[in-house]
């Protein structure tokens, strides 16, 4: 699921309405803080500590792709990024992701990402890795 440039996921009310509201109200305290704090802080911050200030809302930003386990190593996910790439090459736009597994990083690197940032983030559940990634449009594919 892509986010085109200038806009954010959940960054309206009816978005949020479609689950978020939900998802945050039967949420502990102690998440709600985790998610104010954590998640929609400093997710947000290291983010842009990689990409530039506007980094995030300035590229095409990937939240998720997912493969099937008996699907995957047969370029599924390089084709679903390419529409987004040849999309994205027209205005000269970047693409930008995360992902919180190593296994994930080799993937993103032979799709043509480069790594710009990565971090621990603290988490009272056990803290978990963070790697950020670009893609110049303008580079060769």
């Amino acid at each position: 699921m892509w986010m085109p440039p200038g806009q954010e996921l959940f960054s309206t009310p009816e978005q949020r309405e479609l689950g978020l509201n939900e998802f945050m109200k039967n949420l502990s305290k102690e998440g709600k803080e985790y998610y104010s704090t954590i998640l929609f802080a400093e997710f947000p911050a290291f983010v842009n500590s990689c990409l530039g200030p506007t980094g995030k809302i300035g590229s095409w930003w990937l939240h998720m792709a997912m493969v099937r386990p008996e699907s995957q190593r047969q370029g599924v996910a390089t084709s679903l990024i390419q529409l987004a790439r040849e999309k994205a090459k027209q205005n000269g736009e970047t693409l930008a992701c995360s992902t919180t597994t190593p296994t994930n990083v080799i993937v993103y690197r032979n799709i043509g990402f480069d790594l710009k940032g990565q971090r621990i983030m603290p988490s009272p559940w056990g803290d978990w890795p963070l790697y950020v990634f670009s893609l110049d449009t303008s580079r060769a594919s």
